[in-house]
């Protein structure tokens, strides 16, 4: 494990975390996971309610941001990458069961057509569901009742952060065993928008990819947030070598 700001963020590989999900379900355990970046940190700080459940998680490293982090307050990089836009996919081709699965979250057309995409590449597995994540917040109990009477092992959750962290706390294992948030893994999926190509991806630039496709919705998120954890990690780091240093 790797503390990064009072997270505890599981440092290991793809192969690791898919024997780790499978012991899981062959034990029939619950399994919370999420995927921290800077975006989802930087909420840990501006709310400690955040932080506090994700004690509950199995949590995962998210980008180019933690492996500096890493760098920054261990000495060392992660194994690897663990997005879950990425690993979703592997975890459903290399898992020895045969799932069940809801998926909630994002726009109508693109859950809708990501069930779809789902179905076809991974037949081995059942999508049992999907909701979209535009309802109104009086709808929620009715939706998580209909996530329970479907039966699935597993829920992929795509509202953004924090909200999809929050809703995994409230409603899992109760409406289901498990549940990953993937964040716009629904809407990569339906190819409603692009994946970085794969050389940027390799340099670690996917976000700057991202910002360049929707700099709109995501200027602030990358431009002031990315520096806004930088500035937060750094002081960590000074914190500790200081209460290090009067220990000595």
């Amino acid at each position: 494990m790797v503390d990064i700001g009072g997270v505890s963020v599981l440092s290991s590989n793809v192969g690791e975390f898919v024997a780790l999900f499978d012991a899981s379900v062959t034990a029939q355990q619950p399994m919370k996971v999420a995927f921290l970046n800077a975006n989802l940190f930087n909420f840990t700080r501006s709310d400690p309610f955040v932080r506090d459940i994700l004690r509950e998680f199995t949590v995962l490293n998210d980008g180019v941001g933690l492996n500096l982090a890493s760098v920054i307050l261990k000495g060392a990089v992660f194994p690897a990458n663990m997005n879950g836009t990425d690993l979703i996919p592997i975890v459903l081709s290399r898992t020895t069961h045969r799932l069940r699965i809801f998926l909630m979250g994002s726009k109508p057309s693109s859950v809708q057509r990501a069930s779809e995409v789902i179905s076809a590449m991974w037949p081995q597995h059942t999508v049992v569901g999907c909701q979209d994540g535009y309802y109104e917040q009086g709808e929620e109990e009715e939706i998580v009742e209909r996530i329970k009477s479907s039966n699935p092992d597993l829920v992929l959750v795509g509202l953004g952060n924090p909200r999809q962290e929050l809703w995994i706390a409230k409603h899992i294992p109760y409406a289901c065993p498990r549940a990953f948030a993937v964040g716009g893994l629904f809407d990569f999926v339906s190819g409603e928008v692009p994946r970085a190509p794969a050389a940027l991806r390799a340099l670690n630039l996917e976000w700057l990819f991202r910002l360049l496709y929707e700099p709109l919705r995501l200027w602030r998120r990358y431009l002031l947030g990315i520096p806004v954890f930088i500035a937060r990690v750094t002081g960590e780091a000074v914190g500790r070598a200081s209460r290090w240093g009067k220990r000595i």
